[in-house]
This record gives C-alpha cells, structure tokens and sequence, in this order.
C-alpha cells in the first residue's frame, strides 16, 4: 500500500483525485506518487467508473444549455463550431476533427465524481480524444489573476474520463460508428475503429492566459 497522501492515494482512483489534489504547492510530489503508482490508479478508476445504459448523446447540439455566464460551455461551443466541420485542419497529436459536446459519463442520474466529456476528437486512427477544457482566469481589481484550476486536475479529469469510455467501449463503439459515418467521417477513419479500446488520446486545452498563469 502507498502511505496517503493528504488524505487520498492513488489507489483512490483517477476520479477521486482530480478533485482531492488541487493545491499548487504540491503539485510536483502528487504527480511523482502518481506516475510510480499509475497501474493502481487506472485499475481503480477502471473498477468505479459507471456503465452507462442510455446512450452517450453524441449528436447533443452545442447551443444546448448554453447561457451567457458559463464561458467554458461558450468555449466549448465555439470549438466544436469552428473543428466540427469537413476539411478543417488537424491539431498534430490531437484530432483530426472535433465530435461531440458534453458527453455524458454517469448512470441514472447518479454523478458522483462522473460528469460530462467536455468536447470529444476523433483521431485519423478513429479513436476517441477526450479534451478537457479550462477558461481564462479571473482577474482581480489589481490586474492580479485569481487562482485557475491546476494542470494536474485537467490531466486527472480527462484520464478518469477516459478510463470510464474504455469500460464502456462495447456499448459506445456502436454508438460511436454510427455517430462518424452521420458526420461523413470517411471510410478509412471508420474503418480503423478498434474492435478493443486500448489507447485514449488525451487533450487539456485552454486559452493562452490559462497557461501563462502557471509559467514559469
């Protein structure tokens, strides 16, 4: 067993995490604890994560409970506008096009630490890209920023989201196919849909001032 730390261990699970290990100054041990205990973490994940029985709602259009105070949501939306549309360039090492919009991961209602994909790619290998999506900071009366969610939570999120689509995949690839071949995804991508789930890319975006915050 690993001692815990700070109340929680990466046997914990990756979904536990995310929202446990949020404190910068520690950011650097948590990360170390996790990588030499990764194997423990996903099967942990892999054993808590819900299956889902209605459905991943992959064709949820982006204008849906968007109001104008959630600029993450508004994000989303602009994203899934701009990439979700034939002949679109690539992001290198992300996806080929953008999918799909606050999907849904828990079981009857019942989130607990599950929640909603925030905007799913699809990659040239028709695997699914989960990207995790984070606003600007908040500026205080002085020009200072107020304290943004970490790096760290963004990987953990994604991760655990990805996790909980691999434990899912004999349902959702269904879905999945049917969902590419409505977009006109073409007959290589959808033919390359793996029979077993295996590998999840995993994308943390946000606006520059997000990332200019945690520099150096």
């Amino acid at each position: 067993m690993v001692p815990p730390y700070y109340g929680h261990e990466p046997q914990d699970g990756l979904h536990i995490l995310k929202d446990a290990w949020t404190q910068k100054t520690h950011l650097g041990q948590q990360s170390k604890l996790l990588s030499d205990h990764l194997d423990a973490a996903i099967a942990a994940t892999f054993l808590a994560a819900h299956e889902r029985t209605q459905g991943f709602q992959l064709g949820r259009p982006a204008t849906e409970s968007i109001n104008d105070r959630r600029r993450e949501r508004q994000l989303e939306a602009a994203m899934l506008h701009r990439w979700n549309r034939p002949g679109m360039w690539a992001i290198p090492g992300g996806w080929e096009r953008l999918v799909a919009f606050q999907v849904p991961l828990f079981s009857q209602q019942q989130m607990e630490q599950w929640g909603y994909i925030d905007l799913l790619g699809v990659s040239a290998g028709g695997l699914p890209v989960v990207v995790e999506l984070k606003k600007s900071p908040e500026t205080e009366t002085d020009g200072k920023t107020k304290s943004s969610e970490t790096p760290l939570r963004m990987v953990l999120e994604a991760a655990a989201y990805a996790v909980a689509l691999r434990k899912n995949w004999p349902l959702f690839r269904k879905e999945w196919a049917a969902h590419l071949t409505s977009l006109g995804l073409s007959e290589q991508v959808l033919s390359r849909i793996p029979a077993l789930l295996e590998t999840v890319p995993l994308v943390a975006a946000a606006p520059a001032s997000f990332w200019i915050d945690w520099l150096p």
